[in-house]
């Protein structure tokens, strides 16, 4: 059974959240490629709990990880206790089925941040203008990933039985409508810059996602500053100085 639990798309109420188009300037950056790859080198995308219960919102965490780490250095798999763990502390899920209500993504990144999910903390968080392909593709490459919600229609739970890509259907078909299915939380792993197409860890594997579904589902996105993005030369995989960035942005957090 496939369970979603993406709580409502939230905002910070004193407005402290980062937006990721203050930060990416063209001036410095790295070159961004047309195919962008971070998931190729993981060898297992873990269901982590997500068919057992609504976690999709700590799961997304653990695939994250599970990518940043198999680029970085030494690929790190958390354990399904380990999502469970953190599920509990933000959700307060008790393993009961009136308990599983799934959990809001903002309050995951702040969990993530301050205490961290299975013992791994991340530095800072920027939100993502979801409804601009290009900052969707730049934060993607940069970041190594992004931490995604979606409202999904009806129409995308048979798709993905049948091993389809997520598509709009055509407009005289019954399933379209924005989140008649319920919220999600997947990861971009994967994009191709020229048609917008991008793909997603999700259900223990990757998910294709064309860009008009992209456009029309999607209803919040963050990118996320790991240290577990960083080599020890200081410098993420996709070329930026994370360490200086993580920096700035505790600064600016503080």
């Amino acid at each position: 059974m496939l369970y979603l639990g993406k709580g409502p798309a939230a905002h910070d109420p004193f407005k402290r959240t980062l937006h990721a188009e203050n930060y990416l300037v063209e001036e410095g950056l790295p070159i961004i490629p047309d195919i962008i790859d971070w998931a190729s080198a993981v060898k297992e995308w873990e269901m982590f709990g997500n068919d057992t219960m609504g976690c999709c919102t700590v799961a997304s965490g653990g695939h994250l990880i599970e990518a940043w780490t198999a680029y970085s250095r030494e690929e790190v798999n958390l354990t399904d206790t380990d999502i469970l763990a953190a599920y509990k502390a933000v959700s307060g899920y008790d393993g009961t089925e009136a308990t599983d209500n799934g959990a809001v993504m903002l309050d995951v990144l702040k969990h993530w941040r301050t205490v961290g999910i299975g013992g791994r903390k991340i530095g800072a968080f920027m939100r993502v203008n979801h409804k601009d392909m290009k900052e969707i593709m730049t934060s993607l490459y940069l970041f190594g990933g992004l931490y995604i919600g979606v409202g999904l229609p009806k129409s995308a739970e048979s798709q993905f039985a049948d091993g389809k890509p997520w598509e709009v259907v055509p407009w005289w078909k019954s399933g379209r409508k924005f989140n008649s299915w319920g919220g999600h939380c997947i990861s971009l792993h994967k994009g191709w810059v020229k048609d917008g197409r991008v793909w997603a860890a999700t259900w223990a594997r990757l998910q294709e996602i064309a860009e008009g579904f992209f456009l029309r589902y999607t209803d919040e996105a963050f990118a996320i500053v790991s240290p577990d993005w960083i080599r020890d030369t200081g410098l993420a995989p996709s070329g930026l100085n994370m360490e200086q960035l993580i920096t700035d942005l505790n600064r600016v957090t503080k």
